[in-house]
């Protein structure tokens, strides 16, 4: 099977969420879309990701007991990601 690529890659800035407890483990996740299909929430600028991640999620770093268990959530990081589309024939 031959996979076509159109352009070259792109890259976007998304938040990665972590968080780390007895019952679920380690996991991590990136944002999701707003309409809430399955795609990533993407950012054109790291300065303009940091805000939006700041804005929504800053909350977390003024409650400890969200940091702990059960929960075991961190604070969201700011991560850079490759986009490319590739065609199936």
């Amino acid at each position: 099977m031959a996979v076509a690529v159109v352009g070259r890659a792109t890259f976007a800035w998304a938040i990665l969420h972590r968080s780390a407890n007895l019952l679920d483990g380690d996991r991590s996740w990136l944002e999701g879309a707003p309409n809430g299909t399955t795609g990533t929430r993407l950012f054109a600028t790291r300065r303009e990701a940091r805000a939006w991640c700041l804005e929504q999620h800053g909350w977390i770093r003024r409650r400890p007991d969200a940091r702990v268990e059960p929960h075991g959530m961190f604070i969201p990081k700011v991560v850079r990601v490759r986009i490319e589309i590739e065609i199936y024939p």
